[in-house]
């Protein structure tokens, strides 16, 4: 059609014709298999100089194409077009206000700048980044200085703002850690200090709020110190305000023990997140916790309605969690498993035979888990779980150790026969679930694969037979 419009001047083409073809060369411009006819069939009208109103709005929405289109090749099509239209048309007092599209950047640069320079900032992907640094270098070189000039002193403003914003931060974030460190030191060398009870309850109250700071060397000072300050108290003293529930003299988790033992205990644990936590910090969370244990060790469990109670019971779940938390989310990841196996074994040493025998269940469950894997990218920590367990079975004896360890395999066992059996009948329940489920483990099974062949690349590939689990590690567990 457009080479009969082009090339066939014995034939004169109506305007209702023409109207047809424009309606035509419309619809196709946003059709990305008929674009390419639709722009040629425009290029034979124009240079056919075949004159209709309507083709002044189909100009105008191929030189928004021009703009708007994700590909290249239809903006670069579309400015040939447009083009040849401003070029050989006869516009008459058209041609302002089509030459008028193009000249909108200086109305909207301040804008465009604000938006993208944001965007240049914050976006996460390094494409998306270039592309709209090549987009501002673009509209900068086209300006004229005249309108550049106001768009500097925007940059110039922008950044003074964020420079003095980012410089009060940092010196915001130095002067905490310098003075936690000083804190740190004059603890260390410096024992009576301790011993002044009113300044190091305010100091550990503050203190303790920097636990949820940005930072984590800040939050690493602060559990330090809490250390420091934990390790001075009477540890009986503050058991015996726990179970009357009444406030002592002044004094760091004194003045409202049960609430502020509490707090203390959801502090640290929400330092064991599963994001990366330095290993640092969670062993210095650790031991922070190992005293928590101590001071709990007195209240009684059984009969504990009140779910707020907070007794040893209550600790060893929260630290269970942990485990959990970090065997869905990030399996890859064995420092919050680490920390806490180190934290069971603490507890195992610190506190008594009676005091354990009623978490000793909680105490163990985690272990078993990681006693029975064979993945071998996890042996230190199956020999620390191993290790761990012979400190409780000497504790309690082999008997109430044999039992509790029997049932919690038992229960494991039933957990993961229940889930295949669940599994299973998904497949006859719910179709659709059962198929997604399906892809996203063999998604799984692709990923480890990479990583994998990744961690073997370069090196000769070894297959070992599948280990037989071992429970008793030499007879040292059982």
């Amino acid at each position: 059609m457009a080479i009969l419009v082009r090339d066939v001047k014995c034939y004169t083409i109506d305007i209702s014709q023409l109207k047809a073809l424009l309606l035509y060369a419309e619809q196709d411009i946003h059709d990305h298999d008929r674009q390419a006819t639709a722009f040629n069939l425009l290029k034979a009208i124009i240079t056919r100089k075949l004159i209709v109103p309507e083709i002044n709005e189909v100009m105008e929405k191929v030189a928004e194409l021009s703009i708007t289109s994700e590909l290249n090749y239809i903006r670069a099509q579309s400015r040939t077009v447009f083009h040849q239209f401003l070029m050989e048309y006869p516009l008459g007092n058209t041609l302002e206000k089509h030459l008028g599209f193009y000249n909108v950047l200086k109305s909207h640069s301040g804008t465009l700048l604000i938006t993208l320079g944001a965007r240049l900032v914050n976006d996460e992907v390094p494409e998306c980044r270039k592309m709209v640094a090549e987009c501002l270098s673009s509209m900068l070189h086209k300006l004229p200085k005249a309108d550049r000039d106001p768009l500097y002193e925007i940059i110039i403003v922008w950044l003074k703002d964020r420079n003095n914003s980012e410089e009060h931060q940092r010196v915001k974030d130095h002067h905490l850690f310098q003075v936690l460190q000083l804190l740190l030191k004059v603890c260390a060398h410096c024992s009576t200090f301790l011993k002044q009870k009113e300044n190091i309850e305010s100091l550990a109250v503050h203190v303790q709020t920097l636990l949820a700071y940005p930072h984590d060397w800040v939050r690493l000072a602060a559990a330090q110190f809490l250390g420091f300050v934990l390790s001075a108290m009477d540890i009986e003293c503050l058991s015996e305000l726990l179970i009357s529930n009444k406030s002592g003299d002044n004094g760091y988790l004194c003045s409202d023990p049960v609430n502020a033992v509490k707090s203390l205990t959801l502090d640290l644990c929400d330092q064991l997140q599963t994001n990366g936590i330095k290993s640092d910090l969670a062993e210095q969370v650790i031991k922070n916790l190992v005293f928590v244990a101590r001071v709990l060790k007195k209240i009684p469990i059984k009969n504990n309605s009140n779910e707020t109670k907070i007794n040893l019971l209550w600790l060893t779940k929260r630290m269970r969690k942990v485990v959990n938390t970090e065997v869905v989310e990030n399996s890859s990841s064995v420092v919050l498993r680490t920390e806490v196996f180190k934290w069971i074994a603490g507890v195992g040493t610190a506190l008594d035979v009676d005091t354990i025998l009623p978490v000793l269940h909680h105490l163990l469950a985690p272990l078993v888990r990681e006693m029975i894997t064979t993945d071998e990218k996890n042996a230190p920590l199956r020999q620390l779980s191993k290790e761990v367990a012979n400190l409780l079975k000497k504790k309690v004896g082999m008997d109430k150790y044999t039992s509790t360890l029997s049932k919690l395999q038992q229960t494991l066992s039933v957990k993961r026969a229940e889930r295949k059996r669940t599994r299973t009948q998904l497949a006859v329940t719910d179709p659709e679930m059962f198929a997604k489920k399906k892809i996203k483990r063999h998604e799984k099974k692709k990923e480890s694969k990479k990583r994998k062949l990744a961690e073997r690349k370069g090196t000769k590939r070894t297959f070992k037979k599948r280990k037989i689990v071992d429970l008793e590690d030499n007879s040292e567990i059982m």
